[in-house]
Parts: structure tokens; C-alpha cells; sequence
């Protein structure tokens, strides 16, 4: 029995020794996988964040962040602080769980900042608990400068980078490639994405054809496409594509996206420009012409045929002074020295040329200077201004002959002045559209006693007098006044409030299109009250006429009976009779009458006196 208990107890001490060995071979195993790690690993107990195992980077790392030496058994804590220790946290917390995480964030310490990608791994035993967590860190800043280097470099360059892995279908675009597309960072590709956006099935047809023979037959492929980004905005796109093999067997393909926009509207403006360029040349009656620096014809458009009569093969490579006429040839000369070696353009320049069949033509130039490799060539259009230049001449003789008319005008319209504002009898000009006076002359003030500025403010119907005002203004309004000229008597009232008899008369005046009346007024006030005197002394001499006729007869008549039978009867009968005392009664009746009629002449000496 103590036999086999001493053999018991040396297979188990045989069985710890064992043990004890593989222990240490797998921690000697352990340390020297820990010690070949590219990153900074160590193992982190579960309770307090203590070092179980680390590797000689996971030291040297934290050495650089703590400044002492690391130690199995130390904490996290004593190293991380502040949010870098909240973020292991989250990340030891996610392993304990069960969790596999990594993340990639700059982390800033008190001297310095840098790009750590970390890894959180659940360490199980062999019944499956998590007893433990692997963490590992990796220093990428370099990796992550030269990433956003290469962003910064593909986003200048506008182009972006594809990948496609064959086995596992996986798509890979760079952040270049997605914001040419206008897509969120967020976007994940698949193997449809690219030709989702390309504009148009043949299109479409061309690019998966590529992909296809990239893939069965590793024929590399660049297509220039249009495409239809995330917004709907019009691109073109340069689409690269290679792929790599592995035997007979394509593992990947890979490329480039090139935005080429700006230079394909470019392209297709510049081909817009050409065309137009052609039809204009096609179709314009001017030459378009380029001369070299010697002044020969390097092109000559098709018009020339049609304006000149020659073919453009017939002056090609000759001087253009073969077609200019010889007295325009040096000013011709000078402006193109002008133009090239001072760079200074004399706008257009008018000179003779000559036709095919020898007549001359007026044409004028407008050039100005082209750089071409390197060389430097005069561009000109001319065109023909025989026609115009015929019509300037006599549109020059017209306007001399212009001009006189215009002076004469002048004149006229100084003599019109002179004689509106100097004449004796009161004139003005008013609008037919606002009945305010426009002009008035001197008489007019003198007559009226109105200042110029106050005839300004008034309308026409003022000068009437009041009872008539509105009669006056309600006419004018009504514009009754349409024909071109009138005559009128009205009764005018001036400044003072003296009442004048006028004779109006008017004419229309059209002043640019707006309608105005001269007026001339005649104050025939005296001639009324002359008129009225005249009037009044005929009546009295009818009344003269009339009392010598009828009244003086009748008396005289009877003064001549009585005289008559007193001069047949005795002194005896005269006194037994009335006949002398009815002698006296007639004489005195006779009298009376003849004063009478003094009486009136003495009233029209009176009233011719007076001056009127």
C-alpha cells in the first residue's frame, strides 16, 4: 500500500513537474509571440485593469505616455487619463461582453498628439469564461498622414480610387471617388454602384463590357462616360481599370475616377466654337482673313470669292498689297505696324481695294494679333463699305446742306423771337393741355400788368372778367378751340381790375408732337368807346337834322304868314287883331328851338374834345 501511494504520489509529482514545464515553455511561448508582435500588445486583468503580460513595444509606448518604466502588475489608470482612459474603458467593457472592437482616433496626451488604431479582445479559458482582455495598440499617425495626404492629392486632382476584390466581392472607393459622385462618406458600394450612375444603356453596355473583359481576360480599359451623380448634377468622368491574376484566376481589379468636367465643357465648347466658327464662315458676306508678320496671306475664308472675286488658293502665300490700292498701301502698312510691335489696335481701318476685273471697292479691317506656337499672325474680318462709304458722302452733303437750313432756321426762329417778345400788340403761347400761359411778350405785361412769372401760374381763362370765368374754363376744357386759327372780341379784365375790349386773334402751333395757340390780342377799347362816341353824336345830329327839318319849320312857317299878312293889313286892323303878339309867340317859340340845337352841338364839341 505505501508502495503504491509512493507511486501515486511520484506520478503526480511527475504530473506537476510536467506541468509546471509546459507552463513555462507555453509562457516562454507566450512572451516570445507577445515580443514578435508589429503592435503594442498587453494583456489586462478584468478586475482592476492591472498588467498581467505585455510585450516589449506595449513598454516602450507607455514608458513615452507615463515616463516610467512598465511593470507587471501596474494599472491602466496610472498611465491613461481623463477621456483616453474613459475611451478603454468602453472598449474593455464591449470585451468583457464578449465583444471584438477596434477604433482609430487621435489621441492627445500633455506633450504630444498621435493616431492610435486600438483592439479589444476577449481572452477566454478553457471552459469558455472571459477572464482576461488582450489590448493592442497601434501607432498609425504616419499611415494617417500619408492617407490624408493622398486625399488632399486625389481631391486636387479629382480623382479617386476602386477596388474590387474578385473572391470576396468586396468594393472599396476612396473618399476622393465618393465626393466625385457627391455621396456621403457613409456610402458603401457593391458591384452595381459605378453603373448606377452612368448616363444612358449604350453607355452602361460599354462600361460592364470592360469590366468583363478585365476580369476573363485581364484587358486593361479607359472610358470617358457621362454620369448622373447622387444630386442629379451632370458629369464626365475618365474611368481606369486593371486587373491582377493569380494564375488563370482574376483576384482583383482596381482603378481610378478622374473628374474631367471643367475640361470636357471646355472640349465640347471649344467644338461648339469651331462649328459656329465654320458656319459663320460658310455664311458671313465679311472675309475672314490671317496675315504673317510680312503681310501674306496664310488664309483667306470663301467669301472672298462671292466680295472679290477670288479664289482663296489665288492668295494664299501672296502679299496683301497685291489687292490693296496703292495709295491706301502705306496706311495699310502703318496700322499693321501699330499692331505688332506695339500691340496697340487703330480699331478699324478704311482703304480701297481692288476686284478681280479691276474696278475699286471700299472695305474696312478690324485685326488684332493671335499667338500660335510660338509665332505671332495678324486675324482680320473685313468687309465691304463701298455702299456706306457712297451714303456717308452724301449723307455729308446733306448734312452741309443741313446745317444751312439749320442756321437759316436759327436765324428765322431769332427774327420769330424778336418779333413775338418786341411787338406793340400783346401776344402769348399757351398749352392746349393744361390752359397755362407758356410764353408772353413785353405788350403783353405793359397791357396786362402781370409779371412774366405770374403769367406762368395762371391759366388762360383768368384774364376774363369774373362773371365769365367759368363759362371761359369750361369752354377751353372742352377744347372747342380746334380749329388752326380764330377771331374773337372778349372782354378782359388786367391786374388793376380795368375792364378792356380785345380783339383776339389765334393760330394753332404744333411743338413736337404737343398742340399750343398763339394768341394776338388788340385792345380796341378806345376804338369801342370812339365808335360808341360816333354813334352817339350821329344821333345827336339826326336829331338836329330832325329838329331843322320838323320842329324850326313850323314856327319859321308861321312867323313867315304872319309877317306876310301884317305887311297887307293896316296899323288900325293890326291893333284890333292878335296877328303881332302872335308874331312874338312864334319868334320866342323859334328861339327856344334854335337854342336847342346849340345846345346839342355844344354837347358834340364836348365829347370830341374829351379824345375820344
Amino acid at each position: 500500500m505505501q508502495v503504491e501511494n509512493l507511486t501515486l504520489i511520484a506520478k503526480q509529482l511527475a504530473s506537476l513537474i510536467e506541468m509546471s514545464l509546459q507552463k513555462d515553455t507555453l509562457k516562454s511561448l507566450f512572451d516570445s509571440f507577445l515580443n514578435c508582435s508589429l503592435d503594442a500588445m498587453c494583456i489586462v486583468g478584468k478586475d482592476n485593469y492591472n498588467f498581467l503580460s505585455y510585450n516589449r513595444l506595449f513598454a516602450e509606448m507607455f514608458f513615452r505616455i507615463g515616463g516610467n518604466q512598465v511593470k507587471e502588475g501596474d494599472l491602466m489608470g496610472d498611465y491613461l487619463k481623463g477621456r483616453n482612459f474613459s475611451n478603454f474603458e468602453i472598449g474593455f467593457s464591449k470585451a468583457l461582453n464578449g465583444e471584438i472592437t477596434d477604433s482609430e482616433r487621435l489621441v492627445t496626451f500633455d506633450t504630444f498628439s498621435e493616431w492610435y488604431l486600438t483592439e479589444y479582445n476577449p481572452i477566454r479559458n478553457s471552459t469558455g469564461q472571459i477572464i482576461a482582455v488582450g489590448f493592442t495598440v497601434r501607432n498609425v499617425s504616419a499611415e494617417h498622414k500619408f492617407k490624408e495626404l493622398l486625399n488632399e492629392t486625389s481631391s486636387l486632382a479629382s480623382v479617386g480610387g476602386w477596388e474590387l476584390n474578385c473572391l470576396t466581392k468586396e468594393i472599396i472607393w476612396t473618399t476622393e471617388t465618393k465626393r466625385i459622385f457627391e455621396l456621403d462618406e457613409a456610402f458603401v458600394p457593391d458591384e452595381n454602384s459605378i453603373f448606377d450612375f452612368i448616363f444612358g444603356q449604350q453607355n452602361k453596355a460599354i462600361a460592364r463590357n470592360s469590366f468583363e473583359e478585365a476580369k476573363n481576360e485581364g484587358t486593361p480599359f479607359m472610358l470617358e462616360l457621362p454620369v448622373f451623380t447622387a444630386t442629379k448634377t451632370e458629369k464626365w468622368i475618365i474611368l481606369k481599370g486593371k486587373s491582377i491574376f493569380e494564375g488563370a484566376k482574376c483576384v482583383r481589379i482596381y482603378g481610378a475616377v478622374c473628374d474631367i468636367t471643367k475640361d470636357k465643357l471646355l472640349q465640347l465648347s471649344l467644338i461648339e466654337n469651331q462649328e459656329r466658327f465654320q458656319g459663320i464662315e460658310e455664311n458671313t458676306a465679311d472675309i475672314i482673313y490671317e496675315l504673317d508678320v510680312e503681310g501674306n496671306f496664310i488664309y483667306v475664308s470663301p467669301s472672298i470669292y462671292h466680295v472679290l472675286g477670288y479664289l482663296p488658293t489665288e492668295l494664299i502665300g501672296f502679299d496683301f498689297r497685291k489687292i490693296i490700292y496703292e495709295d491706301d498701301i502705306l496706311p495699310f502698312e502703318t496700322f499693321m505696324a501699330t499692331l505688332i510691335y506695339k500691340g496697340e489696335n487703330e480699331d478699324v481701318i478704311e482703304y480701297r481695294v481692288i476686284h478681280k476685273d479691276g474696278h475699286q471697292e471700299w472695305h474696312e479691317s478690324k485685326c488684332s494679333l493671335i499667338k500660335r506656337n510660338g509665332r505671332v499672325f495678324i486675324m482680320g474680318i473685313a468687309r465691304n463699305i463701298t455702299l456706306w462709304k457712297y451714303a456717308q458722302e452724301k449723307l455729308k452733303r446733306l448734312n452741309d446742306d443741313l446745317e444751312k437750313k439749320t442756321a437759316r432756321l436759327i436765324e428765322s426762329e431769332q427774327r420769330y423771337s424778336d418779333l413775338f417778345l418786341e411787338s406793340p400788340q400783346p401776344m402769348w403761347l399757351y398749352d392746349l393741355e393744361t390752359l397755362k400761359f407758356l410764353q408772353v411778350n413785353k405788350a403783353t405785361i405793359a397791357t396786362y400788368g402781370y409779371s412774366e412769372e405770374e403769367f406762368q401760374k395762371m391759366y388762360v381763362w383768368q384774364v376774363r372778367i369774373k362773371d365769365q370765368q367759368e363759362d371761359s374754363k369750361i369752354y377751353h376744357e372742352n377744347n372747342l378751340y380746334t380749329g388752326n386759327n380764330y377771331s374773337v372780341r372778349r372782354q378782359h379784365v388786367v391786374k388793376s381790375g380795368r375792364i378792356i375790349e380785345v380783339e383776339l386773334f389765334s393760330n394753332l402751333v404744333v411743338i413736337n408732337e404737343r398742340n399750343y395757340r398763339l394768341v394776338v390780342a388788340v385792345d380796341i377799347t378806345g376804338n369801342i368807346r370812339y365808335m360808341n362816341a360816333i354813334e352817339a353824336q350821329n344821333k345827336k345830329f339826326k336829331e338836329i337834322a330832325w329838329i331843322q327839318s320838323h320842329l324850326v319849320r313850323h314856327p319859321l312857317v308861321n312867323i313867315m304868314g304872319l309877317a306876310a299878312l301884317i305887311n297887307r293889313t293896316s296899323i288900325e286892323e293890326l291893333k284890333k287883331s292878335n296877328a303881332i303878339n302872335n308874331l312874338i309867340t312864334e319868334a320866342k317859340k323859334l328861339d327856344e328851338i334854335i337854342e336847342d340845337i346849340v345846345q346839342k352841338a355844344i354837347e358834340v364839341e364836348k365829347q370830341e374834345l374829351s379824345g375820344i
